[in-house]
């Protein structure tokens, strides 16, 4: 039988903090620029946090780094703590009447290029009602946003399409359309609308982003995608390439429109329009700062375009 652990004390909250950078960076050299500290002092606080767990927490080695299966689960334990230990610090604040902090916000890529999305002003007038708190902008793919709200590692996100736990409450800010798309190195490119058929379409490679979403149209190819991206600027490189089709937002795609770099294909039949929203749970719309940052989101996007 195990011996129970202790009480939790500075030393393992600084040891979980180590350990959760290691995590995050993916491997003890990668964090040394986030903990300001040597690889051996990470490796050494790693080893005691281990021996006061009673667990071995990673694997190390030429294959580099991983964790353990015991490892994965006090990684989720400790984002849990942090959470928990941040929104602490942030009610205690609140109800001393100040508002500090950090406000952690998600956004999907490209959202600047989109001529309705006023990400900025409200940005600006949340900092000069609420100058103390910190705000920590952090890029997630769509399909990653929902977990990072229920678990606590955001508070709030711009984000498309609709969510599927009740936990999350979203407002609805401006809308995207989704257009498919050729480069001009592409075959279609030269063929007007009439001499591109839907099952010409389904027969052309095409790209998508590198993650699984049900998208419209998806089901019109006729087989798997032929290549990926992880970001919607990458499915621009592919689809520039002249070797692809994909689909991209009409704020992304409309200047290499202009340029006649790319066009779009089929828009009769093959666009789509999503709805941009703010999305948070009601355990973070506790928060006064939450509830701040929700107004100044929802007040910019009520205001008619300068």
């Amino acid at each position: 039988m195990k011996p129970s652990i202790p009480q939790i004390s500075d030393v393992e909250i600084s040891q979980l903090r180590v350990f959760r950078a290691v995590v995050t960076n993916g491997g003890f050299s990668a964090a040394q620029s986030e903990l300001g500290l040597s690889r051996s002092t990470i490796s050494g606080k790693m080893t005691e946090l281990e021996t006061r767990l009673g667990l071995s927490l990673c694997r190390r080695g030429r294959r580099g780094f991983s964790l353990s299966a015991e490892g994965q689960r006090i990684f989720e334990q400790t984002e849990d703590l942090f959470s928990a230990l941040d929104n602490f610090r942030k009610q205690a604040s609140e109800l001393r009447g100040q508002m500090t902090g950090v406000l952690r916000l998600g956004v999907v890529d490209q959202l600047a290029d989109h001529l309705d999305c006023h990400l900025d002003d409200a940005l600006a007038a949340f900092g000069k009602t609420a100058p103390a708190v910190h705000i920590k902008l952090i890029v997630i793919p769509p399909n990653q946003i929902e977990q990072a709200l229920l678990s606590g590692q955001i508070e709030a996100a711009v984000t498309p399409g609709a969510h599927h736990q009740n936990a999350i409450k979203s407002r609805a800010l401006f809308r995207e359309d989704i257009y498919l798309y050729c480069g001009d190195r592409h075959p279609f490119f030269d063929k007007s609308d009439k001499e591109i058929s839907l099952n010409k379409i389904a027969d052309t490679p095409y790209a998508q982003r590198d993650y699984y979403i049900t998208m419209p149209y998806y089901a019109v190819f006729s087989r798997p995608a032929s290549a990926s991206a992880a970001q919607m600027e990458g499915l621009l490189h592919l689809i520039l390439s002249g070797r692809y089709i994909g689909f991209l937002p009409s704020s992304l795609a409309d200047p290499w429109v202009a340029k006649k770099r790319i066009k779009r294909i089929r828009a009769d039949l093959m666009s789509y329009s999503v709805n941009m929203s703010l999305a948070y749970t009601e355990q973070a719309l506790s928060l006064r700062m939450v509830r701040l940052f929700r107004k100044s989101v929802v007040d910019a996007h009520l205001r008619p375009a300068q």
